[in-house]
């Protein structure tokens, strides 16, 4: 018995070692973050002018590809429909990171923001190499070519690059 809990405790510590390369905080030059954490969950914003975005989930990982999982924060919309006059319940995103019940004026001023959970796609998997994580495209390469911004002839990388520390 002693033995396999060593092996159990032997194997779980590799496993978590070798996760452990890939937490940390990563950013791109377009204004996206990724941030990734030791308890399986990852928070990906994205921030351009007036205008963000921000998921919530889970990621996995296999042979250095990290695939994410969108676990949507909902609010109950609860209100009386004034033309049938009956009452509605359902589910709706979040405007913020906790769940609330909100009124159908407070869900249609959530409709008129720039920004909330999950208006800009979050990456459903990225390729880590040395600290970077790379974007894979359809036909399964890694996106390594620069992109040019649309306001200036100015290119630059389009990977994500793990910052040092979160600050």
């Amino acid at each position: 018995m002693k033995r396999l809990l060593f092996f159990i405790y032997l194997f779980s510590s590799f496993k978590l070692n070798a996760q452990s390369k890939y937490i940390g905080h990563y950013h791109d030059f377009f204004g996206s973050f990724v941030d990734i954490n030791t308890d399986s969950t990852f928070e990906y914003t994205y921030h351009f002018d007036l205008s963000g975005s921000w998921t919530k989930g889970k990621w996995s990982v296999n042979n250095d590809t990290l695939y994410f999982k969108m676990i949507p924060v909902y609010d109950t919309l609860n209100y009386i429909d004034s033309f049938t006059k009956s009452h509605i319940v359902k589910l709706v995103l979040s405007g913020d990171e906790k769940s609330n019940t909100i009124t159908y004026d407070e869900s249609a001023i959530n409709g008129l923001s720039s920004d909330g959970q999950n208006y800009c796609s979050y990456p459903m998997e990225l390729f880590y190499k040395d600290d970077k994580l790379f974007s894979i495209e359809k036909n399964g390469k890694l996106l390594k070519r620069k992109v040019k911004r649309f306001w200036s002839k100015e290119k630059f990388v389009p990977w994500f690059v793990k910052k040092k520390d979160k600050n």
